[in-house]
């Protein structure tokens, strides 16, 4: 794309973006790769971006482990690495962090001073805005500034956001939410969520409260959720609570214990008890779906699950139950895709909080992420 082409896609003076332009190419964000075929005058120079000039890290925080990932300008992965933690402390998690991004820089042979920052997401409640971790059950936080004190530890640029966030922008710049102005992402794990995008943009909604579907009340269960609730979607449909609930089928009897999700799978092909489980799991689930569906109306709504979630008794009864559920005049215009989880799109996911800070604005690249060279720093 040319200077000339760049004014006319933005509305700017050739003036501004000539200007805009040779800043860029101080930073060494862009490049000029050749010359614009013209009949008439001076041919224009063609401009693409950089994308090895700079480096994020995403973070993907689970009660369990810590998976990082190292992407260039255009979240291509460089490198990847996972720790082990078990419930762990923000300091546990800092530490960690410190020593997965001078892995995963060496790893990839970066120089730290091309990272421009690190993007974290993890479960729960997550204020991006003030940078602080509101409430997270499974880690058993409560307001804890993650942003400033990862900052102040590893003096670079932080920014944090809740896991599913993070996931839903994979979707929306790399996945199935290309080119699709409105669409759902509910997972299916440890914990339940939803990322909604509505008109092309994330939703997080007061301080970063959008989203906890898995604490939806669906049923009349005294079963205690981790939020301490009772009646959650979580409490009945999530990975924890199937596997619970399918040991206490289990203890009496002298089968193997069902320990993944893949196991619950293969039991409920043969085992009634086990297949009425994931039946009432996938029926409260595909209900919960209808209700959002009838209110949004998205143009689809992607579930994801562990393990070969998409073949399973589990994904066709969230179907049918979203399917009998959904308004009729909003049942042809939704699509429902199922699609099975892993970590690797979360750490990326992750990754694209820092590079969405760079692609906001020339403003917001150089103050937020301190860019060399720049008059904004």
């Amino acid at each position: 794309m040319s200077r000339a082409s760049v004014a006319r896609h933005t509305g700017l003076t050739n003036v501004t973006v000539g200007a805009i332009v040779t800043e860029l190419l101080d930073q060494k964000l862009v490049s000029e790769t050749g010359e614009t075929s013209s009949t008439a005058g001076r041919p224009g120079r063609l401009l693409e971006l950089n994308a090895t000039a700079y480096v994020a890290v995403g973070a993907k925080l689970a009660d369990r482990a810590l998976t990082c990932e190292l992407t260039d300008l255009q979240a291509n992965v460089l490198a990847e690495a996972v720790i082990p933690l078990e419930h762990p402390s923000a300091e546990e998690v800092i530490a960690a962090l410190d020593h997965l991004v001078s892995e995963l820089l060496v790893r990839a042979s970066v120089d730290r001073s091309q990272l421009l920052g690190i993007g974290i997401g993890l479960p729960g409640v997550v204020d991006r805005a003030a940078g602080i971790a509101r409430l997270s059950p499974f880690l058993r936080w409560v307001d804890v500034p993650l942003a400033d004190l990862a900052e102040e530890a590893l003096g670079l640029p932080v920014v944090v956001e809740n896991d599913v966030n993070t996931l839903a922008l994979t979707e929306r710049w790399f996945g199935r939410g290309q080119g699709v102005a409105d669409f759902l992402l509910v997972t299916l794990g440890q914990g339940i969520g939803m990322g909604i995008v509505l008109d092309g943009d994330l939703h997080s909604g007061a301080r970063g409260g959008v989203g906890e579907f898995g604490h939806v009340v669906v049923t009349d269960s005294l079963e205690t959720c981790d939020c301490g609730n009772v009646g959650c979607l979580e409490a009945i449909s999530s990975e924890g609570a199937l596997l619970r609930r399918s040991a206490a089928l289990t203890n009496s009897s002298d089968v193997d214990p069902v320990v993944s999700m893949d196991d619950l799978y293969q039991r409920a092909k043969h085992d009634a008890p086990h297949a009425a489980l994931l039946v009432e799991a996938g029926e409260a689930v595909g209900r919960g779906i209808a209700n959002i569906i009838n209110v949004l109306a998205p143009e689809l709504v992607l579930v994801r699950g562990l393990g070969n979630f998409g073949e399973s008794l589990l994904a066709d009864h969230i179907r049918l139950a979203a399917e009998r559920h959904t308004f009729p005049g909003l049942a042809d215009s939704t699509e429902l895709i199922f699609e099975p989880l892993d970590d690797g799109p979360w750490a990326r996911g992750a990754a694209s909080l820092v590079l969405s800070e760079l692609f906001m604005s020339p403003v917001a690249v150089t103050s937020a992420l301190g860019i060399p060279g720049s008059r904004y720093q």
